[in-house]
C-alpha cells in the first residue's frame, strides 16, 4: 500500500503552497475492498471503482476505526507510516462477505457511504475470503503508506 487519494493530494498541496489549512482526522477507518479503489474515489464505495465487502447483507461487516490516538495507534520511521498495534475486525457473522479481498483503504469516517478516502492500496495476499465466523485482521505493520 498505498497511493494517495486526489482528495488528500489537493489538502496536502493547498497547505504546503497556498497557506491553507485542515483539520486532522479524528476517524481513520479501515475499510476491506474485493475491487481495489482508484485515486478519484471518495470513500463512498458503494457508487465507486473501489467496492467495499459486503455491502447486503453485512455479516456483521464494519469499517474498524484506527484512531491516531495520541500517536499510538500509527508508527513513523523515515518516509514511512504503519499501524503500530494490531487491527482485527469483528468477525463474519450469518455468511461469509464478498471476496476476495484484494484491496484496503483508510477513510475518515466509519460510514460506508460517506469519506473521506485518504489512501488506498492492493493487497499483497490477494486471496483471502471471510467466510462467516473468520476474521480478518492486520499485525503490526501489516499497513504501510510510503512516502517516495
Amino acid at each position: 500500500m498505498a497511493s494517495m487519494s486526489d482528495a488528500l493530494e489537493i489538502l496536502v498541496g493547498d497547505y504546503i503552497f497556498r497557506a491553507q489549512t485542515f483539520t486532522q482526522p479524528t476517524v481513520m477507518a479501515v475499510a476491506l475492498l474485493s475491487a481495489v479503489a482508484d485515486d478519484d474515489d471518495t470513500g463512498n464505495f458503494d457508487a465507486e471503482t473501489g467496492t467495499e465487502v459486503s455491502v447486503t447483507p453485512d455479516y456483521g461487516y464494519l469499517r474498524k476505526d484506527h484512531p491516531q490516538a495520541g500517536g499510538t495507534n500509527w508508527g513513523q520511521t523515515t518516509g514511512t507510516i504503519s499501524n503500530a498495534t494490531a487491527i482485527t475486525f469483528a468477525p463474519a457473522s450469518g455468511g461469509a462477505w464478498t471476496g476476495p479481498l484484494l484491496g484496503i483503504a483508510l477513510c475518515g469516517s466509519a460510514s460506508r457511504t460517506t469519506g473521506p478516502m485518504y489512501f488506498h492500496g492492493a493487497l499483497t495476499d490477494q486471496t483471502k475470503t471471510i467466510g462467516d465466523g473468520d476474521t480478518a485482521n492486520f499485525a503490526i505493520g501489516a499497513i504501510t503508506i510510503a512516502f517516495a
